[in-house]
């Protein structure tokens, strides 16, 4: 009965890790979507805002197009470090 208790903890945890990685994958593409938005309507201290949260919510989800992305609006926003540091990650 232990055994049985362990394997369906470990499911258990499984799933809510699953969940978790999936919600963040989401959250960071809507933050793309948005971005781009802002990035659209010549906003871009809001575009960088959500490009910069995409980033740092879910970093392997965001392509590499965006990562460029984010660095142009930084870029054009003068905040050259900022650039700097988008395009090493």
């Amino acid at each position: 009965m232990l055994k049985f208790m362990k394997k369906i903890l470990i499911l258990i945890l499984l799933l809510l890790v699953q969940k978790t990685y999936s919600q963040n994958v989401f959250n960071a593409q809507k933050n793309v979507y948005l971005a781009e938005y802002f990035h659209k309507t010549n906003d871009d201290k809001k575009a960088l805002e959500y490009y910069l949260k995409a980033i740092k919510m879910s970093p392997n989800s965001v392509s590499s197009y965006d990562y460029l992305n984010a660095a142009s609006v930084a870029f054009k926003l003068k905040k050259n470090k900022k650039a700097k540091e988008i395009l090493i990650k």
